[in-house]
């Protein structure tokens, strides 16, 4: 408890051994991956960091995708596109929570 705080989220979930284990999680953590590997800046551990701007999206269509790429790999824009996490009700929590985390707009 005292390594969340009061703000934290705290999740308990059954695993495949015997042992206890605990996984802190700095900032969020969502459930949905990339909307293209090229976003990912290190490929060891598959992370997208440090990107100042950071679209969410449940999809992007494939010219604009292209563009974003094109323009990662050969200008350096930072960009990193993901999909939307959740569905209905529980897609938008999710995204007005990462939007205060982030100081972005939904």
């Amino acid at each position: 408890m005292e390594k969340v705080g009061k703000e934290g989220v705290i999740t308990i979930a059954d695993g495949k051994t015997l042992l206890n284990e605990l996984e802190v999680v700095e900032g969020m953590k969502l459930d949905r991956g990339y909307i293209s590997p090229y976003f990912i800046t290190n490929q060891k551990n598959q992370k997208c960091k440090q990107r100042p701007l950071l679209i969410v999206a449940e999809d992007v269509e494939s010219d604009a995708l292209a563009t974003l790429i094109l323009n990662k790999l050969r200008a350096g824009i930072k960009v990193c596109a993901i999909k939307a996490p959740g569905f209905g009700e529980n897609r938008k929590s999710g995204l007005q929570d990462l939007a205060v985390l982030t100081g972005g707009q939904v």
